[in-house]
C-alpha cells in the first residue's frame, strides 16, 4: 500500500513538473537605489552598496540560488568548466522568511532556496504580490554571509566579485533530477570607491 501511494505521489509530480514546465518564466532585474543595473554579457557593475533583485516569476513557486565568491565554480556550474558542482547535488537552504536581515548566504556546497507561496510565506523582502503561481518580489542584499568561514561582508566592504545563478530542477517519477534549468546568472562586480 506504502509501496503504491508512493508511485501514485511520484506519478502525480512528474505530471505536474512536465504540464507546467512549458509555462515557466523568471525574470529578473538587478536594481541599485531604485535603479535598474544593466549588464554586458552578464556582467553587472554595481556600487559599493546594498543592491536587490527584482524578480517577477511565473509558474515557478521556488527557485535555488547558488551563490558564490569562487569564478572557476560559476563557469562550471554554467558548463564552461570542470568542476563537480554540488549545489546541483544538494538539496536547498532556506534562508529567513521576509529577509529581515538582508542577507543572502554564499555556498559552494549548497544553493539557497528562494520561494513564494503566499505573503505569509516566502523568502522576500515585506512587499511581494501575486500568488504562489504568478509573483513579484524583491530582496534585497545589504550583507553576504559567507557559511563555509563563518563570516559577513557588507556590500560597501566587497572587493571580490559575487557570481550568482537562479535555477529550477525537472524531477522524474522517481524524484530523480533529469534536467537543470538555469533562468538567470550574473557576474556582480564592484566599482572602485572614489
Amino acid at each position: 500500500m506504502k509501496q503504491t501511494l508512493k508511485t501514485i505521489l511520484g506519478s502525480i509530480v512528474f505530471l505536474y513538473a512536465s504540464l507546467t514546465l512549458h509555462a515557466q518564466e523568471l525574470k529578473v532585474k538587478v536594481m541599485q537605489n531604485q535603479k535598474e543595473i544593466t549588464s554586458e554579457k552578464n556582467v553587472y557593475m554595481l556600487n559599493k552598496a546594498p543592491f536587490s533583485f527584482q524578480i517577477q516569476s511565473i509558474g515557478i513557486e521556488g527557485l535555488l540560488v547558488g551563490a558564490t565568491l569562487d569564478e572557476d565554480l560559476y563557469r562550471s556550474a554554467l558548463g564552461e568548466g570542470d568542476l563537480e558542482i554540488t549545489w546541483f547535488e544538494n538539496t536547498g537552504m532556506a534562508e529567513s522568511s521576509f529577509n529581515d536581515k538582508q542577507r543572502m548566504f554564499i555556498s559552494n556546497d549548497a544553493p539557497s532556496y528562494w520561494y513564494y507561496t503566499s505573503k505569509k510565506d516566502h523568502r522576500f523582502d515585506k512587499t511581494p504580490t501575486g500568488t504562489s503561481e504568478n509573483w513579484n518580489a524583491e530582496r534585497t542584499i545589504s550583507v553576504l554571509e559567507l557559511l563555509e568561514s563563518d563570516e559577513q561582508i557588507a556590500c560597501k566592504n566587497m572587493e571580490r566579485p559575487l557570481y550568482v545563478i537562479f535555477y529550477t530542477n525537472v524531477y522524474d517519477e522517481d524524484y530523480n533530477i533529469t534536467e537543470i534549468i538555469i533562468h538567470f546568472d550574473a557576474e556582480i562586480k564592484w566599482k572602485a570607491t572614489e
